[in-house]
């Protein structure tokens, strides 16, 4: 299988083709290992966790109470003079 590689920002990127994806077992976000030996690239699938999608309520309750600044009170606002 013959595939281009192209541009993405400063890096090189090769897209794999979704019958490649699905024959590894690969998804959007998933993490692989890659290594070169040579003139040889190897991609394996990472064991690690694939990335996690997170919605504005999921992000909200990861914050930690004890990060979060105290409150202040700096006065009225759309009062000032120019």
């Amino acid at each position: 299988m013959q595939v281009r590689v192209s541009r993405w920002g400063n890096s090189l990127a090769v897209r794999l083709p979704k019958q490649l994806a699905e024959q590894l077992g690969l998804a959007e976000g998933q993490l692989v290992n890659m290594s070169a030996e040579g003139q040889v690239l190897e991609l394996k699938p990472s064991a690690a966790p694939a990335y996690q999608k997170f919605d504005r309520d999921q992000l909200i309750n990861l914050i930690d109470p004890a990060d979060q600044p105290e409150s202040f009170d700096d006065g009225p606002h759309g009062a000032e003079k120019l």
